[in-house]
């Protein structure tokens, strides 16, 4: 079974179930329920078509919503009638799931066709008139039609009761009169078979020709199988009505069938019909054979290599925002208290920020009017005229030809509400992009704040709390199976949409000057002042910041009350390692977490999230770390149904990284190369290429350095310009403006519909 099938049938069994259960596959053998954690654990099946893939997840969702964890636990011990159990069990949970989806007949039907011709239920050498009813009575219900042996009046009765049975008490009350009748039923075969036994006998000593080889041979003729009308060679009834015609003696193993074991062509009689024999020939009860074979041969099929079965990671139920935040009030009292030297300080930032705002104000106005534009259009696309049932007076004298004299109203739908939380790499490798990229985040919010957009950023960084001395995990819930962040995992908060004018402005102050200090031909002293060791670039925490997203979104957009969240990710790089999953978890009471992070690496790896019953395979293709982080955008989609976007700033040889990364393609007729000078060609042009490639909706490839940093030309004309040369140098300046606002640029369209 591929792991894309394995992926489908988890999600057929959750829709099965019409709640909250967590389907697992994993290196068992046999399926179990947890009732109280709702988890179904199902084997790992290898070389199963889809059609017995889903006979057994039915199956077994059909227990889990029918079959009461207590009421098989109370008859467990009486391991013989536990078989007969079983069957009016199956016959009841199919019964009802086939009912509950009417899909699942045409599975079960050809599923259990294929699985009778792999011998499944242990019936090859065995006729039906040798068979017990609970046997003949479990193939009749699972093969249908396919099976014909005959039931006698009692027997009718019984099947037709098995067909009706509602509850699980009425299975148990139905299972123990069949028991009853079956032992009665096997006293019978016994009798019949010890007075053939004894005529045998009699008839060898009085001709004294019974031989080794004859005893081999009396078990001849039993290969017959009770499906698709079989007839014996004398051309009697497969099935005699009052079941008295049995075998002649079988051989003298007396081996009895167990659930790891196949039922052998060579078994004596009574072990293939029901019976345990003791070691003095007396019988300790019956059983249901077929029942005992195919829960035997159940677990053949089942996977057990721990390397070939899924391995899952869930997202934590409850994250505890504020321990992974940084918030920007403790941001502003840090950094003012770091450069409390520097008498200029309040007056430097300032006056830088004004000066950046006031040269892009104007680009902020005109991407705004395009914003309200935009958005006017899109309703006014979809709007749509009424009538309001009003007679319009003027049209009120063509009444006698004319049924059309109401007045119309035009109905405009109200446009969904957008917010936008944005992601930046706090990594040393952003270091030659932070001015830029800063001043490209500072326009954006900048817009956010004139377009009433709410809008949040924070840098995620692996450094701020790298040398704060907490217990290790201790922000974490550490509950078993589910992802452990990097330790030092953080999230600095640079702006969020409850900050009013005075905080919002000390936050662009803050964000512009602190790009300044990664810039070393930037104006003002405040590029010297440095920043605390703990706000220093780091390593790359994207996938566990995605993560982190995963349940911060969906707040984000609760609390804002917005439709639509566009969720923003502006990195130049891949992300490091994620740190793992809790695989020993505090609530063990083993005095210690122990985190195993082999899972991320895996090649079988499914995230996913109870929540929302969203799951999404790793697929390690490649270099594994990049894999995984498209692995987790996909996750992030499903989990929040936000719009996700991606910058990745790219210089030097991260362009030809991105361009293998996200754009080249191996089928395209243009060769590697000339899809190679394409792409730098239209990025020198354009100053960003999109790509579709990445687990997110959309990738925006874009120059980093000197070219992501705004700067703004003037006016370019000859010495007395005539009207076309001013408008064409108005429009190529205009143009220069929103090309050097890349992030801002793009997002207009995408918020304004």
């Amino acid at each position: 079974m591929t792991t894309e099938i394995r992926e489908i049938k988890s999600s057929l069994a959750k829709l099965l179930a019409t709640e909250n259960i967590t389907v697992q596959f994993a290196a068992v053998e046999t399926a179990s329920f947890d009732v109280k954690n709702r988890v179904l654990l199902i084997p790992t099946y290898k070389d199963m078509s889809s059609q017995c893939l889903d006979l057994f997840v039915g199956h077994e969702v059909g227990h889990a919503l029918w079959t009461p964890a207590d009421g098989i636990l109370e008859h467990v011990k009486d391991k013989n009638f536990h078989t007969f159990m079983n069957v009016v069990e199956d016959v009841r949970i199919e019964r009802k799931i086939q009912a509950k989806y009417p899909g699942l007949k045409k599975q079960f039907f050809s599923a259990y066709g294929q699985l009778h011709e792999q011998d499944f239920f242990g019936i090859e050498k065995i006729e039906t008139k040798d068979m017990l009813f609970i046997d003949r009575l479990n193939l009749k219900a699972k093969l249908g039609v396919r099976f014909e042996g005959l039931f006698n009046d009692i027997e009718t009765d019984f099947y037709q009761r098995s067909q009706k049975t509602e509850t699980f008490e009425q299975v148990i009350e139905l299972a123990k009169e069949i028991y009853e009748y079956c032992k009665q039923e096997q006293e019978e075969k016994q009798q019949g078979q010890d007075q053939g036994d004894e005529q045998q006998e009699s008839q060898d000593q009085e001709t004294g020709e019974f031989s080794a080889d004859a005893k081999e041979n009396q078990g001849e003729g039993s290969g017959k199988s009770p499906v698709s009308a079989q007839k014996s060679d004398e051309g009697e009834d497969a099935n005699e009505a009052d079941g008295d015609e049995t075998e002649d003696a079988a051989e003298d193993d007396d081996a009895e069938p167990t659930a790891e074991t196949k039922v052998q062509s060579e078994l004596p009689l009574e072990d293939m019909t029901g019976v345990a024999s003791k070691e003095d020939g007396s019988m300790d009860g019956v059983r249901s054979i077929t029942d005992m074979n195919s829960q035997s041969n159940a677990k053949e099929f089942a996977e057990t290599d721990e390397n070939m079965v899924m391995q899952y990671i869930e997202l934590p139920k409850k994250i505890d925002f504020k321990k992974f935040i940084v918030s920007s009030e403790t941001i502003h009292t840090e950094l003012n208290e770091y450069w409390k030297d520097y008498s200029n300080r309040d007056s430097a930032m300032i006056e830088y920020a004004n000066t950046f705002k006031k040269r892009n104000q104007k680009v902020i106005n005109y991407l705004n009017k395009e914003f309200e534009m935009k958005k006017a259009a899109q309703e006014y696309a979809k709007a749509s005229e009424s009538k309001t049932g009003v007679i319009n007076t003027q049209k009120l004298y063509s009444y006698k030809f004319n049924e059309d004299i109401f007045k119309k109203a035009t109905q405009f739908p109200k446009g969904k509400d957008h917010g936008m939380v944005f992601f930046l790499d706090w990594s040393g490798s952003m270091a030659e992009n932070m001015k830029g990229t800063m001043e490209q985040l500072v326009c954006l919010a900048m817009f956010c704040k004139k377009a009433n957009i709410p809008f949040a950023a924070y840098a995620f960084t692996s450094e701020y709390f790298k040398n704060q001395n907490l217990p290790k995990y201790e922000r974490q819930s550490q509950n078993y199976g589910e992802l452990a962040f990097d330790p030092n995992f953080g999230l600095l908060e640079l702006f969020n949409e409850k900050m009013n004018t005075k905080k919002f402005n000390k936050s662009v102050e803050m964000c512009l000057a602190i790009s300044c200090m990664f810039d070393r031909n930037s104006a003002g002293d405040f590029r010297w002042w440095g920043l605390p060791r703990k706000y220093f670039l780091s390593g790359t925490p994207l996938n566990e910041t995605i993560m982190f997203a995963s349940k911060f979104v969906p707040e984000f957009k609760k609390r804002n009350n917005i439709q639509i969240v566009n969720t923003v990710f502006l990195t130049d790089g891949a992300s490091h390692s994620m740190e793992g999953v809790f695989t020993v978890g505090t609530d063990l009471d083993l005095g210690h977490t122990k985190v195993d992070s082999n899972p991320i690496r895996s090649k079988n790896v499914i995230v996913r999230d109870k929540a929302t019953n969203t799951q999404v395979q790793i697929k390690h293709e490649g270099y594994g770390r990049k894999d995984v982080t498209k692995g987790l955008y996909t996750f992030l989609k499903g989990v929040t149904g936000c719009n996700l976007v991606g910058f990745f700033i790219a210089s030097g040889s991260d362009l030809r990284y991105a361009f293998d990364k996200f754009i080249a393609d191996s089928d395209s007729e243009t060769g590697y190369g000339d899809q190679h000078t394409e792409f730098k060609k239209k990025l020198n042009k354009e100053k960003s290429i999109v790509s579709y490639t990445s687990g997110l909706d959309e990738l925006y490839i874009i120059k980093g350095g000197k070219t992501l940093q705004i700067n703004d030309e003037g006016l370019k004309v000859d010495a007395n310009p005539s009207r076309g040369q001013l408008t064409t140098a108005f429009k190529k300046m205009t143009k220069g403006k929103l090309q050097n606002r890349v992030i801002l640029s793009k997002f207009i369209d995408k918020v304004a519909a």
